[in-house]
């Protein structure tokens, strides 16, 4: 199970592994890779496991105050590039709960 404390820098669930400090995503032991954003979007959902994680949240963790983006395509694109590497696979048990325009919450898998 995802367990989340002050400073926690390494999480674990199901076959995942995650090292804040290194920047690393492991799947069964192998590095996958993952850009800066969508790595960002994942250390902000373990930090607050269970949570819900708003939107303005996720802006204010990827991009500073005086960046002009497309926030809502850049947020789209980063959560789905965490599915396109297996993170967040729709499965009998979703990990990743979306919240009308507003939030996003993570669940760890229940087998963890």
């Amino acid at each position: 199970m995802v367990r989340t404390s002050l400073g926690q820098t390494r999480f674990r669930f199901g076959v995942f592994e995650v090292e804040l400090r290194a920047g690393e995503l492991r799947q069964h032991g192998i590095k996958i890779k993952l850009q800066e954003q969508p790595f960002q979007t994942l250390a902000l959902l373990l930090e607050r496991s269970g949570d819900v994680v708003t939107r303005d949240e996720l802006r204010s963790r990827l991009w500073s105050a005086d960046t002009f983006v497309d926030f809502d395509r850049g947020l789209n694109k980063a959560i789905n590039r965490l599915r396109e590497r297996s993170m967040m696979q729709r499965r009998a048990h979703d990990s990743s709960k979306p919240f009308p325009s507003a939030a996003i919450v993570f669940l760890p898998p229940s087998n963890c």
